[in-house]
This record gives structure tokens, sequence and C-alpha cells, in this order.
């Protein structure tokens, strides 16, 4: 495969953007396929053994000057699309135009196989990389971008031929098909064809931005010239015009009947006898015209047809160790021959194929024909000639078509690292494990350790957790040599990542304390890396970010050694992590871009790495005040981060979308984001709970607020249920007591409100959180604003301001615009007690995202002094409270609870600067708040 897919130099590539081919790692190279045959009619177009009629179409397309950028052609099985298109091929290239094929079959229904097609036809190297690096290639975005360089310095014209792109059902081929007509140079030409409905890609867009050309069965047919020219070919010069009429207008002019028609005719001698056929009843005419062309076969040679019609491709040599048959080759030589249906697939004519529609006849044939046991040896013996060629996919199909287990066995432990780590063919593989295991054939060492790595790949997390302790167990009973130990070594960077993905950090510290214990210094770099670099990630929800930076050093020094942006950007990402973690959100900003601009640079513009970088980036922003940035950036990489990220990195992008959901203009609903969370792991449902009842506090939505706090085991006398975070992380204990303090408040509990405060601000402030201490700090100002103790409110926003200000932590005051803009409207410089020009600058800052003026007074009528005008609901409660009504009576007449009442009056006694009912009704006639 490496040598043939080696030879396409004339794609007109530079060569320093072609990395080759994929080779194979010296662990499994013993595994490598040494037989082309499976490749011959995929990356290569047939060699028809008759000189194809040059129709109309192909004379249309081959004599253009300039190729549309893209050509597509439409039509059910027979009407010659692959022998137009191998025409096309040899014509362009001929000519000196580079061409490159892919021709896809049943085989290639999988978009991994797709993709591992076009890597192997361009060239794109996969190889020689760790397993754990290969992540970023299982994102098949981030393979499409790779082709995309692949052909991105082509320095003349090219074209690739895409053959039978029905046979890839998957979602992904319209992004492919849309990626190389939209996003590459005008140098590269597409001639695509499909058997199955048209083309998947923008046609309505191709139409008005590009040239394109559509093929339909109705210009492939053939007239009454190429049918002329066929039935010459076969020695039958002269045909009557009413005879030649009856073909075309009974075939409809059908290449394939056409075609089957010509056989008959020669061996009948007579196209009339031919044409009679065509009158019966059947209703399908390729299998009528077959069976009437296999009448003319002897019995054996039937028979023998029935026999080799599973095999996808053969060579006589094939054919009679399948069979048994010492005519195999004689036969193939007939067919070959008489043009019966056969397709060379080498100039040399060692190997062929059947037409689809003739196999698909055959293989129907010997359903009825041949015994299962005749099926079973003849693919048996197939399959085992196979394998000693090194065909081992092909022999892995017969194999379990036979139920020859042991040998199935061993050939998917041959073909576990070609398909999954050579050729990124993952799917592929599932589906041969599965078809395996359906007979009963158990997985080998290998082929567990592989499908492990699959799983994985495909983001089974679940499923490759389970299948670990067999892998391990597996893997324990092979000799101690140093191909088993390196698999050891690479299932434990397995574990240590599926722990992550599964969000189980004691697991990850354990697993990764382990690995890092027995294996450092010992592999790859990228796996010390990545296991350390677990390690430090496994801290934040713990909020141990000493021991995090700690276990980020190794992994810094280890990817400094390792040949791979995408292990750099993971590792700075959590190094980001960390920063926005202890308050630092300004440096992390800086260093997250500069790694997301150079990621999309080196891997691609839509690399999935750099989406997740970018939601950490976010998060960074959303802490230094820049929401409308944050957010903008959010909505356009969550969706694609959270399926290639981690939980930690998914929650940032989340927090930050939730934040603006409440909105009615938000980019998410919190619908939406409640659905992307549950496709996580459960810290992740909680965190959202927990942050969306703040968020719904700083809405001034009180009552929604304490409903979901309800929901979730919350009550105003004791606080929460004890089961809600019995086995939490620090993490989401942390978020309970945030959301406890914030309900606190609400409800007048202010008391408890400042012992929380003060209790929060210890742990904040041992475990080095500054932007958790600037938000407690500003929740204090709130709690003292509402016990109407304007200075301790003033000097816990001091506070606040001076803690944020060596680190640009402005996203809490952003957040709590309202609460802020009080603060700063009814203070003054010395009451705030900032002296240095650090938090001079940031008051000024702050007060400019806030939207107000600092330290500036305006009260000269006294309603112009109040804080905030009240709201419609807090006059209403004014008015209510004029006529005597008391709580329990306001919140009867308004249908709402009574914390809710508390709130409303707590926030209106503020505004009006008044500590109870009566000062409240006094000040409220002063300012005429009553007689409107």
């Amino acid at each position: 495969m490496r040598n043939r897919a080696g030879r396409r130099d004339s794609v007109g590539l530079d060569e320093s953007a072609r990395p080759g081919v994929p080779s194979v790692s010296a662990a499994a190279a013993k595994h490598a396929p040494s037989c082309d045959s499976a490749w011959l009619d995929r990356l290569h177009p047939p060699v028809y053994a008759f000189v194809p009629v040059e129709t109309r179409i192909f004379a249309a397309l081959s004599s253009q000057d300039a190729l549309p950028k893209i050509t597509t052609l439409s039509a059910p099985p027979g009407y010659g699309k692959t022998v137009l298109l191998s025409q096309l091929y040899r014509a362009f290239t001929g000519r000196g135009i580079p061409c490159v094929w892919i021709g896809l079959d049943e085989r290639s229904s999988r978009f991994g196989s797709l993709l591992s097609l076009i890597e192997a036809a361009l060239g794109v190297k996969r190889a020689d990389r760790p397993a754990i690096d290969a992540l970023r290639l299982a994102d098949p975005i981030d393979r499409i971008d790779t082709i995309l360089r692949a052909v991105a310095n082509v320095v003349r014209t090219c074209i690739l031929f895409i053959d039978n792109i029905n046979f890839c059902r998957e979602a992904g081929v319209e992004r492919l098909l849309d990626a190389l007509v939209f996003r590459t140079g005008t140098r590269v030409k597409l001639i695509v064809s499909s058997a199955a409905g048209p083309v998947p890609f923008n046609a309505a867009r191709a139409r008005l931005e590009l040239d394109l050309h559509m093929v339909t069965a109705a210009d492939l047919s053939f007239d009454r010239k190429a049918t002329s020219e066929l039935f010459l070919r076969a020695g039958i010069a002269s045909i009557d015009p009413a005879t030649l009429e009856a073909v075309v207008r009974k075939t409809e002019g059908w290449p394939a009947a056409v075609r089957l028609l010509q056989l008959i005719a020669r061996d009948e001698n007579s196209l009339e006898r031919g044409v009679e056929v065509l009158s019966g009843d059947e209703a399908h005419l390729a299998d009528m015209l077959s069976r009437r062309l296999m009448s003319s076969f002897e019995p054996d040679l039937v028979t023998f047809l029935h026999e080799v019609a599973a095999l996808r491709h053969f060579s006589a040599e094939l054919a009679q160790a399948a069979t048994g048959r010492a005519r195999a080759a004689e036969w193939i030589s007939f067919l070959v021959d008489r043009n019966v249906m056969i397709v060379p697939l080498d100039r040399r004519r060692r190997w062929y194929r059947f037409h689809a529609l003739f196999r698909q006849f055959l293989v129907s044939e010997a359903a009825r024909s041949l015994t299962p046991a005749r099926r079973g040896e003849v693919h048996r013996d197939a399959a085992r000639w196979l394998t000693r060629r090194g065909d081992h996919q092909g022999a892995l199909e017969l194999a379990i078509d036979a139920c020859e287990r042991q040998l199935a066995a061993e050939l998917l432990e041959r073909i576990a690292c070609v398909l999954v780590r050579e050729q990124g063919d993952t799917s592929s593989f599932l589906d041969w494990v599965s078809r395996a295991e359906a007979i009963g054939v158990p997985k080998g060492p290998e082929a567990t350790f592989w499908y492990v790595w699959a799983l994985l790949y495909e983001r089974h997390y679940e499923a490759a957790r389970a299948e670990l302790a067999r892998a391990a167990e597996q893997l324990d009973g092979l000799p101690d040599t140093a191909f088993a130990q390196d698999l050891r070594r690479k299932l434990g960077v397995a574990t240590i990542v599926i722990a992550v993905h599964l969000d189980a950090p004691d697991r990850v510290r354990e697993e990764a304390d382990g690995w890092l214990r027995s294996y450092s210094g010992v592999g790859e770099p990228f796996e010390t890396a990545a296991a350390a670099g677990a390690l430090a990630a496994s801290c934040l929800s713990g909020h141990a970010y000493v021991a995090g930076r700690r276990d980020l050093a190794i992994s810094q020094a280890a990817i400094a050694r390792a040949d791979s942006e995408y292990g750099r950007c993971w590792v700075e990402m959590v190094s980001g992590m960390i920063e926005i973690g202890q308050g630092h959100p300004a440096l992390a900003e800086g260093r997250l871009h500069e790694i997301e601009m150079r990621a999309r640079a080196a891997i691609g513009p839509g690399a999935s790495v750099a989406a997740v970088v970018a939601l950490v980036r976010a998060r960074a922003l959303y802490d230094c005040g820049r929401l409308d940035e944050a957010i903008e950036i959010v909505a356009n990489n969550l969706r694609r981060a959270s399926v290639n990220g981690i939980p930690d990195t998914t929650w940032l992008g989340i927090e930050v979308a939730l934040a603006s959901a409440l909105h009615d203009d938000a980019r998410f609903t919190v619908a939406e984001l409640r659905a992307l969370v549950r496709e996580h792991p459960k810290r992740l449902a909680l965190l959202f709970e927990l942050s969306l009842v703040q968020q719904l506090l700083v809405a001034e939505r009180p009552q929604e607020a304490l409903d979901h706090a309800r929901d979730l085991g919350w009550s105003a006398r004791s606080g929460w249920d004890g089961a809600l975070t019995r086995n939490a992380t620090v993490m989401e204990r942390t978020a309970a007591q945030m959301a406890a303090i914030a309900l606190a408040i609400a409800v007048g509990h202010l008391a408890i409100a400042g012992r929380l405060i003060k209790q929060e601000l210890r742990s904040a402030q041992a475990a080095g959180r500054k932007g958790a201490q600037v938000d407690l700090h500003l929740l204090d100002a709130e709690a003292q604003l509402r016990a109407n103790a304007g200075a301790a409110a003033t000097r816990a926003f001091s506070r606040a301001v001076a803690a944020a200000a060596p680190h640009t932590l402005y996203g809490p005051f952003v957040r709590r615009r309202d609460l802020v803009k009080r603060l700063i409207e009814s203070g003054n410089a010395r009451e705030l007690g900032l002296t240095s020009r650090t938090d001079m600058a940031a008051l000024a800052d702050i007060s400019r995202l806030v939207g107000v003026a600092p330290m500036v007074r305006r009260p000269q009528h006294p309603r112009e002094s109040m804080f905030d005008p009240p709201t419609p609901r807090e006059l209403e409660l004014l008015a209510l409270l004029e006529n005597g009504l008391d709580n329990r009576q306001l919140a009867e007449r308004l249908a709402i609870s009574l914390p809710t009442i508390k709130w409303h009056l707590s926030n209106l006694y503020c505004k009006l600067g008044v500590k109870n009912r009566a000062s409240a009704i006094a000040k409220g006639r002063a300012l005429r708040l009553l007689h409107r």
C-alpha cells in the first residue's frame, strides 16, 4: 500500500506539504499488509479488457480546455459511471494532468474508511505517532483539515476522482465534499459519481459561486451510435435499423443491458434472437440477461463462477486455491478473452473483479446452488490464501463468513493496529470486532488493546472503561517482552485518559501517579506529558492549585521534547485553567490566544483542540470583564469543544453561556445548555443547576431562583440537603456554598450569609482563589446594603476592588452590574480608602465597564438621591404596605412565596435607605411614590 500510494508524485504537491503515506510502527510492522490487491480497485481505476465506447458525454468532458470545479455523475448501477471515470482518468493523465483515484465499495461504508482512502491516495501520514497523540485525528473535521493541507500547495491543475460516493452514507461526507469544493484552490478539480441519489454536497451554492456540471442517467445512456459501435466490436457489422431501434427502445439505453445483450448476440451469432429475450416477463433485466448468458457456459464453469462470487477481487492463484479447481486460470482467461463482465484491476492482469451487477447476480445464484458446507469450504480456503499473502481484511471477511473462529481471531489481532492507529479507521475496526464476536470469536491481547483505543477515539468512554480490566489481564498474560511492556504502558495512558473524560479525578490521580512512578522517562515524551497533564487537571476540581502546578511542570518539560502541536495545546490549556482558577485571567488569556492561533495555523482553521482552547480563553475574558467577547467565542465554539474537550473545559464554556442565557437575545437557552450538560458526567449537572440559581438571583428573578433551589433540596431554614453534596468534589461544595450565600441574602437571612461569607473567604484565601475572593466581597457588600449598613458595604466593595486590581479580575463586577453601580454612585474615594494607582485605575476600569462615572454624586431632589428607582413590583408592595398588609397577606395578595416577599422588601428598603416598613411608607410619601 505504501509504495503504490507513494508513486502518486504526479499530484503536483509540494513535497514539504506531503508527509508521505502511512508507515507501520516498529511494534506492529509484522502486521503491515504485503498484498496490494485490497487497494487495487480503490486507489487505481480498473484496467478494462476492452476499449470502451467513446460516448457523447466522454467526448464533451474530455475535450474541455478547463474543467468545472466539480463534475457529478448520478445514475443507477450499470450506467457505466466507473467506465467513464476511468476513461477520463486516463485521458487526463495522458495529457500530463495529475489525477488521484478513490474508489468506494461496500468496505467503505464508514466515513473513517473514506478518509483513510483519501489520506492514502494523497500520501497523508498518520503513523509513527503515540496513540494518545492520534486522538486529534479521531476528529473527522481535523482529518478533513489535514487533507485540505495536503492539496493546499498544488502547483498545477489536478483532478480528484471519487467513484461510488454513495457507499458512504454517514453525515461527514457532505462536510468533506463541501470542504474539497469550496475550500480548495481553483487548480483542484473534482469528478464524483454516485449510484444512489445525488452526490451529497451543497450543489445550490456551487451553482451560484462555481462551475458545476451535473451528469445524469440520460447523459450516460447509449444512443444508436454508441449501441451500433458496441455491436460492431462484437463482430456484428450489419444491424437492421428496426432491430437497432428495438434494442435502444427496450434497453432504454442502459449500458449494462446493452453490454449483456452484446455477449448473448455474439454467443448465438444473432442479434435478433438476443432481442427476443428482451420481450420476457422477468422484472430484473440484468438478472434475466445474465441468466441467459450463463446458460451458454459449461456447468463446471457456472459452478466455478458461483464459488468465486464471494471474492471481491481474485487472481487465478486465489481462485484455484479457494475452489480447488485446476481449470481456474483457464476459465478466467476465457472470461477475459470474451470480456464477460470481468474487470482487470492491474495492467499485468493478475487481479480481477466482476462487474457489480453481474457479481450481485452470481452471489444470489450461489446462495441457491451451493450448499452451506461448500460455501464455507471455499471461503475458508480463500481466507487462508489471502492471509498468507497479507490481505488480512479480505481474509477476515471470508473467515467470519466461514465461521473459522481461530483464523478470524488471528486476523483480528493483525488488523487492529493497522486500522486503528495507522489508518484511523476506528469505526470499521469496531464493526469487525462486532462481526467476529457475533460468531464467538474472542479478542486477543492486541485486538483488545486497540479495541480500547478505538472506543476511546470514538468517545465511547464507558464502553472503553468496561474493556480495561480484560485488556490488562490479557496483557499481563503475555511474555514480558519489550512489545508487551510497550502495550502495558500505552494501556495505562488510555486508562488515565478515560478517567479524565469520565470525570473521575480520584481515579486519575491514582492511575497517573502510578504511571509516572513506573514509566516516566521510559516511553514517548507525549505519554509522560499526557499523564502528568491529566494529573494536573485532576487538581482543578479540588482547588489544589499548588499540586497542579507541580504536576504541570513535569508535563511541560515532557511536551517540550515531543513533536506535537496538539500536545502543546493541551498542556498550555491546563496551565491556563490553573491560572484562571487562581484568579489570573489576563495572564491566561494572552497565552491562550497565542496557543489558539498557533493551533489553527499548524493543525487547521477548524482544529478541534483550537476550539477547546478558545473555550478556556473565553472564560479568561469573562473573568476580565469582557463578557461580550467571551459570549461570542463560546457561541462559536461550545458545541465543537464540548465534544472534543474534557468536563472541566466544557464547564468553563457553559458557565460563560449561562451568564447570558436568561436574556431575551441570548445565543443559548437554558434548556439547550442543560441538554448539553446532560451529555457529560454528573458533576457538570450539579454545577449547572447551582450556577443557574445564582444567575436567576442576579437577574432579579428571585421566585424562580427560590423554587429551583427548593427543587434541588434547599430550604430557608436548614440550607442544602446534605445528600446533595455528600460525595461531591470541592468545586461542587464550593458552588453550593456560594449559592447558599446568595439565597440567604435574597430571603433576608443576613447573619447566616455573613457567617458563610467568612467561612468561604478563609477557604478561598487558603487555595489562592482570588476570583472567588472578589465574588465573596461583592456578596458581602450586597448583604450590608440590604442591612442598610452603607459604610460596611463600601468597605466590602473596596476590598473587592483591591483584590481584583492586580489581576484585572473585573468579571465579577460586570456580572453584578446593578449592585456595583449603586455602590459607585453612592460612594466617594475617601470612603473607599483606595490609595494605590493600581486600585484607582481598576476602579476607573470597572466604572467604565458597568457604565457609570466613578465617585460622582448627583443628588439634588430627594428622589434623585436614591440608589435605583423601585421596580413596578416594589411600588406595588409599597402601596400595599401603606394599606397595612403584613408579609403573609402580601404573599397571598400577590400569589408569591413569603421568601420572595421578603426579598422584594429587602430590595425596596435598600433603595429607600430605610430599615423598616414605617420608615419605607414615610419615605415613599416624601418622594411622592404613593401618589402616582
